[in-house]
């Protein structure tokens, strides 16, 4: 009886060890996995049509993928708000490029910059631009006959955002959660809203994607007092994870950002703004140093 009492003892625990084994590389795996999450909002992220995976966010996160193989990649397509929800549940989740807010840094890790560009700019029709002087941000919010539409869970720096909250809530601010910011520009031009705020190259993806060829019926102004450029991070949940995950992507930042390679990647959609000596000058003294 006690032969067959060890032998199962010994039986058990190889079968313990075993399943001690499988779920030890079971959870290692789930370590190594990142899950990027992109929404829709060509031509920086484009995740379905004739252009999907070649925004240049898309591209520029390829880039950054590329030199850490050492992880499983996952892109899910998302919105910011459900990405923000799973980040706060510390899943292990991070985003390309995103703005680094105090609100945000409750929650998020960031990297160094991943990403400059143009900033927002207030978009409106032409037809309105005489009436409705375009350029201080405060005053058109000021004016409740003026209806302003923006993304539900989207930041838009922190310059725009402290405006915004002196003024928010309020009836003539419409926030809503939408696949695309672009959906915004669509209902200025199709006079269901007074103006939105959007990037130069968002701005120029509608028109050609929406066959205004030469027939522009948008005026964009650059908002008084913001700074001409931005820059966005990658992001993650703010977990013993998350801050690993963000230390190798700063080195591998520090190693790729210099490169022809990745600023062709960064710059995929608009070229023009990007050869601006004012852009080239920022893009070597301020982005690459941050």
């Amino acid at each position: 009886m006690n032969i067959h009492l060890n032998t199962f003892n010994k039986q058990l625990c190889h079968f313990s060890f075993l399943l001690l084994s499988i779920l030890s590389a079971w959870v290692a795996h789930a370590q190594e996995q990142i899950i990027w999450q992109l929404n829709h909002a060509p031509p920086s992220t484009i995740v379905h049509g004739e252009f999907k995976n070649k925004g240049f966010i898309d591209l520029i996160l390829k880039e950054i993928i590329d030199q850490l193989p050492q992880y499983e990649h996952v892109i899910e397509v998302s919105t910011l708000a459900s990405s923000s929800f799973e980040i706060r549940a510390k899943k292990n989740v991070c985003l390309p490029a995103l703005f680094d807010t105090p609100e945000r840094q409750k929650f998020m890790v960031f990297s160094n910059a991943s990403i400059a560009h143009p900033s927002n700019r207030i978009v409106l029709l032409k037809s309105k631009a005489l009436t409705m002087p375009a350029s201080n941000l405060r005053h058109l919010l000021a004016n409740k006959a003026l209806f302003i539409g923006l993304d539900q869970a989207r930041s838009y720096g922190s310059y725009i955002d402290a405006i915004l909250a002196d003024f928010e809530p309020a009836d003539n601010i419409y926030r809503r959660e939408s696949e695309s910011p672009n959906g915004l520009i669509e209902m200025v031009v199709a006079g269901r809203l007074d103006y939105t705020l959007a990037y130069p190259f968002q701005i120029q993806y509608y028109l050609q994607s929406h066959g205004f060829n030469g027939d522009n019926p948008l005026i964009e102004q650059k908002i008084e007092g913001l700074e001409p450029f931005s820059m966005g991070k990658v992001a993650c949940a703010d977990t013993p994870w998350g801050r690993n995950v963000i230390k190798q992507v700063n080195e591998v930042l520090a190693r790729i950002k210099p490169t022809k390679a990745y600023q062709n990647a960064m710059t995929t959609w608009w070229r023009q703004s990007a050869a601006d000596p004012t852009f080239v000058e920022y893009y070597q003294n301020v982005f690459l140093t941050h």
